[in-house]
């Protein structure tokens, strides 16, 4: 064994400098994969867009409990989140990077806690190699540059987990586990609650009672209310049975024709293979040490691994970032059982350098070509004009191809964000009028060979003016014909 590298015994500056270099590589691999997505990405992704536009809107409305979207209350998600994309906006301003520092920053501290913790547990060349298992995840990154809930949700869990673990010996550790466990379910509802299914799940398949005869397992459960109870409570007393109805409807009440239960096996089969492998090798490896040695941590790793895509398999729908928190849990068992293989004994720092060049090339390959996002960004161009052209008190419509599935059209939660105007979908071109409802002039966005050939015919009754076009989309300005003849400075393109 090489004690260069297996730094577990070492102790002194000798192995304060292995650590610091250690986590400089990782922050600076981190930020190469994360930042260009970040820095350069529109908001292709119907959540971000989401999420930004509702934190956006508290800052119009100054109302910091009760949300809204699109002109109605958001009861979707819990406020931490939230809170979080509205005073990034207020501190940084309005844009798409400032909604995405929380998140970017969850991302790097998730990785650095697996790495403080396999440091702790083995030494800091296992450390290293799991962090870069972790980098290999391309989920991980992907969701790391966006504005989404997926990653603060995989920290707090992260963190729980890891506090579960060491209050073994430090029961008071168990504070802290409450502590994460609130902060997930402030964040994202009922998924902050997997971290207790992992470690009950543990507890049995590894037969270590043990936190259960602590009542401080039980007594941090006070501390998970106090976090996660209070929003709820709060919209209750506000919104009275509205929200209770509406809160239970869309978190409780599964979809009936969910039946691929087989979709997140699929997927990370197809697309990464080579976690799969390591996940399920690990999970044998974590079997057999529990036999021959008692071990325990990998089983709770294995545990982590595979219970957060088998619940979801089960009652989830099949959204491939749901799964986004297991990888923390694959990569630690993916180290712990790559540390105990004789190559890695041998041949340390290949073994490294490998893992290093796969991550950052299966990472590339989500950068290499570049998303197309024609739309997203014509939808930006069109942001000076609609500002200038379209009151605020305008809903601004947008129009899709017949079958309602454009995917060049910009989706709304996109347009209610860059435009910060009501936004609604047309989606029927034979029924245009009934959704907008006005007999008045009202505003556009749509693919200009789609309204040319569509949607002009189905408006008789309108003057149809392209104000702006921007790429292949354009803002358009429908006028009664009986208004058409007074006199407008919008029939120009510009």
């Amino acid at each position: 064994m090489s004690d260069s590298l297996h730094a577990g015994d070492l102790r002194g500056s000798a192995n304060r400098g292995k650590i610091v270099a250690s986590v400089a590589l990782l922050t600076f691999l981190y930020a190469m994969m994360v930042l260009p997505a970040a820095i350069y990405n529109p908001m292709a992704s119907f959540d971000e867009a989401w999420y930004a536009s509702v934190g956006r809107n508290v800052l119009h409305s100054g109302d910091w409990l009760t949300f809204y979207y699109n002109g109605e209350p958001f009861w979707e998600k819990p406020p931490l989140f939230l809170w979080t994309t509205a005073v990034s906006f207020k501190l940084f301003g309005v844009s798409d990077f400032a909604s995405r520092i929380f998140t970017m920053g969850c991302g790097l501290a998730c990785l650095l806690a697996v790495f403080g913790f396999v440091r702790r547990e083995v030494n800091v060349a296992v450390a290293l190699l799991t962090g870069l298992v972790l980098l290999g995840a391309q989920d991980f990154v992907r969701f790391s540059a966006k504005g989404q809930m997926d990653i603060p949700v995989t920290l707090f869990l992260t963190l729980q987990l890891i506090s579960f673990w060491r209050a073994r010996g430090r029961p008071n550790a168990f504070w802290m586990s409450g502590l994460w466990m609130g902060l997930a379910i402030a964040t994202k509802n009922q998924v902050g609650v997997l971290g207790v299914i992992i470690e009950v799940a543990y507890m049995i398949v590894a037969w270590d009672l043990a936190p259960l005869r602590q009542w401080r397992w039980y007594a941090r459960f006070g501390i998970v209310a106090a976090i996660g109870l209070p929003w709820y409570l709060h919209q209750y007393v506000v919104h009275g049975a509205a929200f209770l109805d509406w809160f239970y409807y869309k978190n409780y009440s599964f979809a009936d024709d969910f039946n691929d239960h087989l979709f997140y096996t699929r997927y990370l089969v197809e697309r990464h293979n080579v976690l799969v492998v390591m996940m399920l090798f690990g999970a044998g490896w974590a079997v057999y040490r529990r036999v021959t040695a008692n071990e325990k941590l990998p089983m709770l790793m294995a545990c982590w691994a595979l219970v957060i895509p088998g619940m979801f398999s089960y009652f989830g729908a099949p959204h491939y970032w749901y799964i986004v928190p297991m990888y923390p849990g694959v990569a630690i068992l993916a180290g712990l059982a790559i540390n105990g293989l004789p190559v890695w004994e041998r041949w340390p720092r290949p073994v490294m350098g490998v893992l290093g060049c796969w991550a950052v090339i299966f990472q590339a390959s989500f950068y290499l070509p570049l998303p197309k996002q024609e739309a997203l960004w014509a939808a930006k161009g069109l942001v000076p004009t609609i500002q200038g052209e379209v009151p605020q008190e305008e809903t601004i419509f947008l129009l899709m191809e017949s079958d309602g599935r454009n995917k060049k059209a910009i989706h709304i939660p996109a347009a209610h964000y860059y435009f910060d105007h009501v936004s609604r979908e047309v989606r029927d071109p034979g029924r245009v009028e009934d959704t907008v409802g006005s007999k008045g002039p009202f505003f556009a966005v749509g693919r200009i060979d789609v309204v040319e050939e569509t949607y002009r015919s189905k408006l008789p009754a309108h003057r149809m003016e392209l104000v702006k076009q921007q790429g292949d989309s354009g803002l358009y300005r429908f006028v009664p014909t009986q208004l058409a003849s007074e006199p407008s400075n919008m029939s120009n393109v510009k």
